[in-house]
């Protein structure tokens, strides 16, 4: 009969010991355990298995990249992972990371940094915005992929994303603006003179991460207007307040445009 016994530190560090190497049917039964509660243990404490079944390899450490530092800013943005456990026809866990949104360039921007991470590339699908949305009928773009170890990095903190991002923050700032931002011309007209007034925008309903964006900005000598004001976001009936950074100094939105710029030819100022 299997024991139901505390777990003592010699169980433990024999489970931190053994864990990956081998099956954890091994481990189970030296440690008259179950399968099912050593792995439980196993991710408790952060040894998380790439195969509920068999032998349970540890979860992947991706190396920096300008890729995946993108695909960081553009899941924050506008994507977001899931967990799903098919259990027909028979028990399969399913650890997705999933974007969608209008424009297709950014969409297959998001499909080639994925694919560039994970080394496959996933299809495109054309779906239509959910009949509830104030959008409802229009065409959007969706890609999606389930891979484990892309999903635990995901959800990481973003205390813990700042290596991933800081190795390449402009990859990482361009994929945040496809996802959350925006690029205008304004029509300046005074008694003094007629001018053109470029503008960048990010907004976000996640303050600290905004906060983040800003001081990645600064890092790279582009200079954001000094406060953030603060809207509705999510339309919907308690929506949350949302966060808008703005870059109007002339010089840094050249910046800005030379070294982020966007994947979306719409976004891309030209002056």
């Amino acid at each position: 009969m299997v024991s139901k016994r505390r777990w003592s530190d010699a169980d433990v560090s024999f489970l931190t010991d053994n864990y990956g190497k081998v099956y954890s049917r091994f481990i189970a039964e030296k440690l008259g355990r179950s399968i099912g509660a050593t792995q439980s243990k196993a991710r408790s404490i952060g040894l998380n298995a790439l195969d509920l079944f068999g032998l349970d390899r540890i979860v992947k450490d991706y190396t920096y990249s300008s890729d995946l530092s993108y695909l960081i800013g553009a899941i924050l943005g506008d994507g977001y992972v899931h967990y799903y456990l098919q259990k027909k026809p028979k028990k399969s866990p399913h650890y997705y990371v999933k974007l969608s949104a209008k424009d297709f360039e950014f969409v297959s921007a998001v499909r080639e940094a994925i694919g560039k991470v994970v080394g496959r590339y996933n299809k495109i699908q054309k779906l239509r915005q959910h009949k509830k949305s104030i959008w409802a009928g229009n065409r959007i773009f969706r890609v999606q992929v389930s891979d484990k170890s892309l999903f635990y990095l995901l959800k990481k903190s973003l205390d813990d994303l700042k290596p991933y991002i800081e190795a390449f923050p402009c990859d990482f700032l361009r994929g945040f603006f496809d996802a959350e931002g925006s690029a205008w011309i304004v029509d300046r007209k005074t008694r003094a003179r007629n001018y053109v007034e470029p503008v960048v925008k990010y907004c976000n309903t996640d303050k600290e991460l905004m906060d983040y964006v800003r001081e990645l900005l600064v890092s790279l000598d582009i200079h954001p207007a000094p406060k953030m004001f603060v809207t509705k976001g999510n339309l919907c009936e308690d929506p949350k307040p949302c966060y808008n950074l703005h870059i109007y100094r002339f010089d840094s939105v050249r910046r800005f445009m030379d070294i982020i710029g966007s994947s979306i030819s719409r976004k891309m100022l030209s002056f």
